[in-house]
């Protein structure tokens, strides 16, 4: 199985939110049954900056802050493929009338890209114009009871 995960999910596991343990769960699976976890090069992105100011916030500096985020970003790099998407990707992106937030439709495009099965988000809602596609769109709940209950 490869999963497309959304950046909100990766910040839900780093702010350590309400939908953390399933989550964890689903990882610890993914892991155990070698699928393919998949991050847009651009929630990479989204996720360092993210990561920079939740470290800057909890009061980490220079020269800390940057090997703190190292020790964050190569693990993901070591357990996620990244995938990009090039310039007619993109064109699809913003030219797709099924969504009203952009960076949702270029998250998508780079779930489809990457051939991914599932596409894995905190807000299916940004994705309820995406229907009978190739993809199945759950939250993470959703997730655990369609394949690991």
């Amino acid at each position: 199985m490869r999963i497309f995960v959304d950046t909100n999910i990766i910040s839900e596991l780093l702010e350590a939110r309400s939908q953390v343990d399933y989550v964890d769960r689903i990882f610890a699976e993914a892991e155990r049954n070698q699928w393919t976890r998949v991050l847009s090069v651009g929630s990479f992105y989204t996720l360092t900056f993210l990561i920079e100011r939740f470290l800057r916030h909890k009061g980490i500096g220079q020269p800390q802050l940057v090997e703190q985020q190292r020790s964050i970003l190569i693990p993901i790099l070591e357990n996620f493929e990244i995938k990009d998407l090039d310039r007619n990707k993109l064109l699809c992106g913003v030219s797709d009338p099924r969504f009203q937030d952009l960076e949702d439709s270029y998250q998508y495009q780079a779930a489809v890209n990457a051939q991914c099965s599932v596409l894995l988000t905190i807000n299916k809602i940004d994705f309820k114009n995406v229907k009978g596609d190739e993809i199945v769109i759950v939250t993470p709940q959703e997730f655990i009871e369609k394949y690991l209950v």
